[in-house]
């Protein structure tokens, strides 16, 4: 089975729409870190909060699609200011095993 990581950065008033969202399409494990950062035309156009949520997550390749379709649904990544989600692939890791969606 191959694994991706989703990696996700939102302003913190929007992190618990993510948390719904992982959680809609069985996604129950996470890493939230804490970051801060803006984007250029955020500086000029609104004021905005620097401080982000940055959530890690490994799931099955094949969930990939249903994660990105959530996020663009319940979390509304597709619009501006919301934030940033992307994947990578994991060729190896250690607890990469971990139970994903399994209470």
């Amino acid at each position: 089975m191959n694994n991706t990581l989703m990696m996700i950065v939102v302003e913190r008033d929007h992190e618990f729409d993510v948390f719904e969202a992982l959680e809609k399409v069985g996604v129950k494990a996470f890493t939230r870190l804490q970051g801060t950062g803006t984007g250029v035309w955020q500086m000029s156009s609104r004021e905005v909060d620097p401080k982000k949520a940055i959530l890690l997550t490994v799931i099955p390749e094949e969930k990939r699609e249903e994660v990105f379709a959530a996020l663009k649904s319940n979390a509304k990544l597709d619009e501006p200011g919301r934030g940033i989600a992307f994947s990578l692939p994991v060729e190896i890791g250690l607890g990469v095993g971990i139970p994903l969606g399994r209470e």
